[in-house]
């Protein structure tokens, strides 16, 4: 598998992905697409499966849909109880913003749903690696070389010149790698040989794809 020129940027807003025509986009993004009424998704479970101890545990739980209405953490951990006896912890709460507003994105914007793919660096990182998890965690030195050293291997001098093209500010390291794993698995939906978990994909109330894609 070879790709062309890569550049890097930052994007605040899903939006933004609106100077890129649909039909011939591929974007996989770190971010749930799709919620249940309850209970968990089953790509989060298979993900937490494949990944195993420790990794595991960089998939958050995915709230259910109705959490994106509320106001507050207490609120959002009623609603979590209500629904399927799970609260809302601190780190999943932080998100519901970005998860709000992709779900708001796909809806308003049914074109992109063929062209939006759910992806999750680490599993992404796991089918790079020959289906090995990575033994470290991406915030240590150890951590960011295993990953620096796959992306390496793939984009070479392009790694860099990415780098080069972003401010100092407003992004760090391991964001930067999570990004070029995400990268990695668009051109691998691109050419048909991503994997998605599960194989036939769920579908929510809205008819969004319940699938993390490696």
């Amino acid at each position: 598998m070879t790709t062309g020129a890569v550049s890097a940027g930052l994007f605040l807003h899903i939006d933004e992905i609106l100077a890129f025509p649909a039909p011939k986009t591929v974007a996989a993004i770190d971010m749930p697409i799709g919620l249940t009424e309850a209970g968990p998704r089953a790509c989060e479970k298979s993900a937490r499966i494949l990944l195993g101890r420790p990794r595991s545990g960089s998939v958050f739980p995915v709230p259910v849909r109705e959490v994106l209405g509320a106001g507050s953490y207490r609120q959002a951990c009623r609603i979590g109880k209500t629904a399927d006896g799970r609260k809302v912890n601190r780190q999943t709460w932080n998100i519901v913003p970005k998860i709000r507003e992709v779900d708001a994105f796909l809806g308003a914007n049914h074109a992109y749903r063929k062209s939006v793919y759910e992806a999750h660096p680490e599993l992404s990182f796991l089918h790079w690696n020959s289906g090995k998890a990575m033994e470290h965690s991406k915030k240590t030195k150890q951590g960011r070389a295993e990953r620096e050293r796959l992306v390496k291997s793939f984009f070479g001098a392009r790694y860099a010149a990415a780098r080069e093209g972003l401010p100092r500010a407003g992004w760090s390291m391991d964001d930067f790698l999570d990004a070029f794993a995400a990268l990695w698995t668009a051109l691998r939906v691109a050419r048909g040989e991503a994997v998605g978990i599960p194989v036939t994909p769920q579908r929510d109330c809205r008819g969004l794809r319940m699938q993390i894609v490696s």
